[in-house]
């Protein structure tokens, strides 16, 4: 009975990806040394004026929520992207509004990220039930 979840998982993983239309040839040495800012947030546009920003290093990554500053260890096996535990500044922002509603949907998105893929100049990063972030460079 696990192996047929695993099997299921597996093929709507491959569906997700087919789906995207995520390039099949990107690799983990794509990332590093990126800087990537948001421009869609689950099909939504980001809020105007408070960048979010997604930087990637050689097994870390920081960025900026428009309000706080966050960061963690990450490690890519294929198109798999899996995240460390993301430390995340506290400060409270007031302005512009629904800064902080923004921030708790994009870390919530984040922090459930299982695949990446890079095209045309655009990071799209998908969680298993099909949110999603996208940036560019």
């Amino acid at each position: 009975m696990r192996h047929i979840g695993l099997l299921c998982t597996l093929l709507l993983l491959a569906i997700l990806l087919n789906a995207c239309g995520i390039s099949s040839d990107v690799s983990g040495e794509d990332l590093v040394r990126t800087e990537w800012e948001l421009i869609s947030l689950n099909g939504a546009a980001p809020i105007q004026g408070a960048a979010v920003t997604l930087n990637f290093f050689e097994d870390q990554f920081n960025g900026t929520t428009g309000c706080n500053m966050y960061n963690a260890d990450y490690r890519v096996d294929g198109k798999m992207l899996s995240f460390g535990v993301i430390a995340i500044t506290v400060q409270a922002c007031l302005e512009p509004e629904g800064i902080m509603e923004q921030e708790a949907a994009y870390m919530e998105i984040l922090r459930d990220v299982i695949t990446f893929g890079i095209e045309e100049g655009q990071l799209h990063l998908e969680t298993l039930d099909g949110r999603y972030l996208l940036f560019r460079k």
